[in-house]
Formats: structure tokens, sequence, C-alpha cells
């Protein structure tokens, strides 16, 4: 019985969300790449001197094996960690938002 009215309620929404991907697959894809091209252009650059800066910030030169711990379990590589962390969910986050204000526009907006 459970399944049946599972059942029941699971398939229009997934006739919905099926019917709306075929209208909107061509933004979606298109915001996912250009998300890819910016992570590349910008991101991976921004995050190579932001690990540049802490490793020179930290005196260390050359990190390697046990090294690369220690640097990280400092004070500074654990701040390290978080802007780095912060700065990579800040923009996934983004291209999430992105990609569900193009599924909520074409869906004809908001539903109350």
């Amino acid at each position: 019985m459970i399944g049946v009215s599972l059942d029941s309620r699971v398939q229009p929404t997934l006739s919905i969300i099926l019917e709306g991907t075929r209208r909107l697959w061509q933004p979606l894809i298109l915001t996912g790449v250009v998300f890819r091209v910016l992570g590349i252009l910008i991101f991976t650059p921004f995050l190579g001197l932001l690990i540049w800066f802490f490793l020179a910030a930290s005196g260390n030169t050359i990190v390697a094996d046990e090294d690369l711990l220690r640097v990280l379990l400092d004070p500074l590589g654990i701040t390290a960690l978080a802007i780095i962390g912060g700065v990579s969910l800040a923009a996934i986050a983004l291209e999430q938002a992105c990609l569900m204000t193009i599924s909520i526009g074409g869906s004809g907006g908001a539903r109350r």
C-alpha cells in the first residue's frame, strides 16, 4: 500500500522534471560549461596564488610529505584550508544558484 501511494506521488513529479529538462537542457548545459571555463581560467590560478601565498607566509619554499602535514596543521595552514575551502564552496554554491534560477525561471516562476 505504501508503494502504491508513493508511486502515485512520484510519477507526476518525475514527468514534470523530465518535461522541464527537455525544455531547459541547453541553458543548463551552457551554464555548466561557462562555470567550468571560469573555474579553469580564474579559480585555478587564484587558488594557486593563494596556496603560494600561504606557503611563503609559512617560511617554506618547498613542501613535501611530512612537511605538508606540518604546514597544514599550523594555525596559518588551518586558516589557508578554511579560506580555500570557503572560496571553493562559494563557487560551487554560485553555480548551483544559477542552475536553480534557470530551472525556476523555466518553470514559470516560483510556485506559491
